[in-house]
């Protein structure tokens, strides 16, 4: 009796043990790899599993970066002089600055002429030390690159300078990891290239003030030249940084006109479109899809094996390391070309291409709302017994960094370079003839060289001469036609990005984008 118990607890066993086995083949699993990388801690790329070498591909974008970096001629890279400048501010700190013991600028950086900050501000801005820090960036600026490397922890380079001027930074306890995530390398230099562009813009104010031309036009080319700068690497995050000190310049540009339109003569106001022009021509109002594609891609790629073969224990360690955002060990990437995924990680690309891709299209006029919902996204993330649903839950994270709100920012920026465009366009031809057009059409044909495109309905933004001011507008997402009566919410509020709602109608009102907003 107990030899027939024993023979059908066997049976049992063995047949659990095979509808297990048969259920990871259905699913793209290797039963008995999956066993033996759970006992041996597999890492991808271990010589056991390495594809072949004719069919393989190389994937190593951090490294790639750093290496075009390191080939770079010294006399070439902006970096070390913006770190250089960055530390210099960092070293006047006092108690004046506020509490913040990071701070690489003042708190009262921000003041306008208005404020009582000001007399303070102007005081700071003319000491020596901060005057030759301003030399240190205006040489930065004329170089014709940044190249700064990719670093998931500080930086050598950084440490270095930073250390040189008595500036200690935190211990980290947490090692470098030897391969880290695209995701979350930390890239040093996008604070400081921003806190740098507020220096040079709180120069420009003085310059409107004091009536010092030059000065406005050395200023703004900085800003300019630093916010080209922030689009190395090629990724969103970069990009959002570059559209606000972009977006600084532009602001200085549009309140000269409006408060004092005699520092801008002819050959300034054709200087300063140039420059936006420059700045349009490298799409910084687009977003990128090919680099974004490869932050994804590049944690599917720490899921697989390089026969690409999804392994639930690259899983284990990739999850932690997105959800943490720190240095827990992460497996490289493998080098299996993305045909050889199974059809379920090439399914799992595919649909991020989609997201993608959406909201590269939310950012192209005629514009439209962001097309997938959180709904949409929520719903790919419940396929739980799949492998997109094991990656999407993963990725979701990532994705909700809220495309449409990406989107928002590069089509408000977008609107508000083109109507600054516009209304340069519009005082050159009041220098040029002595009084302003009275609209869009009147406007020398010469001097709108480019297409002032209303992003609501792909037709031409709205010029009008109001007796005192010039005023551009786009008609809005209702595509009623108020006046040049900006959108607000219902109390009142002026509406200050193009929202998916207010795409969607929920707002009445044009959108209004010169003079700037207050």
């Amino acid at each position: 009796m107990k030899r027939l118990i024993l023979l059908v607890a066997l049976g049992v066993t063995a047949l659990a043990l095979s509808g297990v086995g048969v259920w990871m083949v259905v699913r793209g699993l290797d039963p008995v790899k999956y066993i033996r990388d759970t006992l041996t801690g597999y890492q991808s790329g271990h010589a056991r599993h390495r594809f072949p070498p004719e069919q393989a591909v190389r994937w190593d974008p951090i490294g790639d970066h750093n290496a075009a970096v390191a080939a770079m001629a010294p006399e070439d890279r902006a970096y070390p002089l913006l770190v250089e400048a960055t530390a210099r501010l960092r070293a006047m700190r006092d108690e004046s600055w506020g509490e913040r013991p990071n701070a690489t600028l003042p708190d009262f950086i921000a003041a306008r002429s208005v404020d009582d900050d000001w007399p303070r501000l102007v005081d700071w801005l003319e000491t020596d030390p901060v005057r030759e820090v301003v030399d240190l960036v205006r040489a930065a600026a004329e170089r014709p690159a940044l190249g700064a490397p990719i670093s998931e922890k500080n930086e050598s380079e950084w440490v270095t300078i930073m250390a040189s001027h008595g500036v200690t930074l935190p211990a980290d306890s947490e090692p470098v990891s030897a391969n880290p995530l695209l995701v979350n390398t930390l890239i040093l230099y996008i604070g400081p290239i921003r806190d740098i562009g507020r220096l040079r813009d709180a120069q420009a104010r003085l310059a409107v003030e004091r009536g010092d031309a030059e000065a406005l036009t050395q200023a703004v080319e900085d800003m300019f030249n630093l916010a080209s700068f922030a689009s190395e690497p090629d990724v969103i995050i970069t990009h959002l940084v570059r559209i606000a000190v972009l977006l600084m310049a532009t602001e200085r540009i549009g309140e000269t006109i409006v408060r004092h339109p005699e520092l801008i003569d002819e050959a300034t106001a054709a200087h300063f479109d140039g420059l936006i022009a420059d700045a349009l021509d490298q799409r910084w109002t687009e977003l990128d899809p090919v680099t974004e594609l490869a932050v994804f891609e590049d944690i599917i790629r720490r899921m697989v094996d390089n026969r690409g073969v999804f392994n639930p224990t690259l899983v284990g360690q990739v999850m932690p390391a997105v959800d943490l955002g720190n240095s827990l060990p992460s497996p490289p990437p493998s080098t299996a070309p993305l045909t050889a995924f199974t059809p379920d990680l090439v399914a799992s690309y595919r649909e991020l291409e989609r997201y993608v891709a959406a909201g590269v299209q939310a950012t192209q006029p005629p514009w439209r709302p962001y097309p997938i919902s959180h709904g949409e996204m929520d719903s790919w993330s419940k396929h739980r017994d799949s492998v997109p649903g094991r990656i999407g839950r993963l990725l979701l994270g990532i994705l909700n960094a809220d495309w449409s709100k990406v989107a928002s920012t590069f089509r408000t920026a977008g609107h508000e370079v083109l109507g600054l465009r516009v209304a340069l366009a519009a005082h050159r031809h009041q220098l040029r003839h002595g009084q302003p057009a009275s609209t869009l059409e009147a406007i020398d044909s010469d001097l709108l060289a480019f297409d002032p495109v209303d992003g609501f309905t792909g037709g031409r933004l709205v010029y009008r001469w109001t007796g005192e001011d010039h005023l551009v507008y786009a008609i809005g997402a209702d595509h009623d036609d108020d006046g040049g009566h900006p959108a607000a919410d219902p109390d009142g509020t002026a509406v200050r990005t193009i929202t998916d709602d207010y795409l969607r109608g929920k707002w009445d009102g044009d959108w209004v984008v010169f003079p700037p907003r207050e």
